[in-house]
């Protein structure tokens, strides 16, 4: 018999992909994760959060035409049933503040910013998509500043950067607001 070796992100990867298409909950991702993420050779939480967004955002793409991505700048509420119906999900394996959920948000982050640089950043849909994880709190405050923060080097970052200053702005205003109120 002849071993085969499996990169670790590509066996998690599977194991995303088949527990999302059969509609698992975060318990059942959980169990399918669980030999990615334990042992010497585990997968990051930013890496986990990565595979997970990115199956999610590939689920959307998939039922959005392309003239739909060309044309409709309100795409994401038109085509939005597929991701509502991960929100649970998102927020159970993304959402709070520890510093695992941080990487994780980091991941997932960085698998928004790659899909919308690979559509060619249409219309807001960057900025829509970070709206949208952030007021469902699938990401933090926190989450996204990390995001702005990373220095790793992706393609269509500086354009996503600049895309989203209104959406950093936004959120300062309301940290500001919040600490008004205390």
């Amino acid at each position: 018999h002849k071993l085969e070796w499996i990169d670790p992100a590509e066996g998690a990867a599977g194991a995303v992909a088949e527990a999302l298409t059969t509609g698992a909950d975060a318990e059942a991702l959980t169990k399918a994760l669980a030999p990615f993420t334990s042992g010497d050779a585990a997968l990051s939480p930013a890496a986990v959060g990565e595979l997970i967004m990115r199956q999610v955002l590939e689920g959307w793409a998939a039922e959005v035409t392309d003239e739909a991505l060309k044309s409709d700048e309100n795409v994401l509420k038109v085509h939005g049933k597929a991701l509502l119906a991960k929100k649970p999900l998102l927020l159970a394996m993304l959402g709070g503040e520890s510093p695992d959920r941080l990487q994780a948000q980091l991941g997932a982050l960085r698998s928004v910013q790659q899909l919308c640089n690979r559509l060619g950043y249409p219309f807001d849909l960057i900025k829509n998509f970070f709206y949208l994880f952030y007021d469902w709190d699938v990401v933090t405050e926190d989450g996204c500043n990390l995001w702005r923060e990373d220095d790793a080097d992706y393609a269509g970052k500086t354009t996503a950067l600049v895309k989203l200053n209104k959406f950093y702005e936004w959120l300062a205003e309301a940290d500001e607001e919040e600490e008004d109120e205390d």
